[in-house]
């Protein structure tokens, strides 16, 4: 999580061209395109590990479970690329990926989603620190309300069409069980 900022006014369907980090227009080398979002998705997929995407310009951020995370500039925009791996789809039906996000993005509790595909997604990236697990237990109860207040702003959004029905929980683990029923070897040793 980063730590929260300012909540922005909520955007339109359209309007997700390219803003400055402070949430202004970004007039810096053009919006960017579908194509540029495409190129970034590709330039992280041939990356293989953290020093691949230092190497590239790109200042790696987490690799996951079923993805890869870094940040970049395109076009005078500060970016987060996420890349999918195809492990994603053990959790998620590839309508759902990414909507979420989408959905934050256009209320303003979450960074704008300029590009999202089954492929991966490009967000703005927001200025501040990334909190940890110590950061919700150092006592620092500003930081905790902050973050309880960004919480319940997420939680009041509608829930995405695609996403609705069972819990996405409850989805998520039934998906992870079948794939494990299909291909047994996926999970670790000695796992029944």
């Amino acid at each position: 999580p980063v730590r929260p900022s300012p909540r922005r006014p909520p955007l339109g369907p359209n309007s997700q061209g390219a803003m400055t980090a402070d949430g202004s227009p970004s007039d810096v080398g053009g919006p960017l395109t579908e194509e540029d979002c495409e190129k970034l998705l590709d330039a992280v997929d041939a990356c293989s590990a953290e020093q691949d995407m230092e190497a590239a310009g790109f200042d790696p951020l987490t690799v996951g479970f079923a993805n890869k995370v870094c940040g970049a500039v395109k076009n005078g925009q500060r970016l987060v690329i996420k890349r999918y791996t195809d492990l994603v789809f053990l959790r998620l039906t590839p309508e759902s990926v990414g909507a979420v996000d989408v959905l934050a993005g256009q209320s303003g509790a979450g960074p704008r989603v300029f590009h999202s595909s089954v492929r991966g997604l490009v967000m703005e990236r927001l200025p501040g620190e990334t909190l940890g697990e110590p950061n919700m237990h150092n006592g620092d109860f500003e930081l905790l309300d902050l973050v309880a207040v960004a919480l319940a702003d997420f939680h009041r959004l509608p829930v995405p069409e695609v996403c609705q029905g069972e819990p996405m929980l409850w989805r998520a683990i039934d998906k992870m069980m079948e794939g494990g029923r299909k291909k047994p070897g996926l999970g670790p040793e000695g796992m029944p």
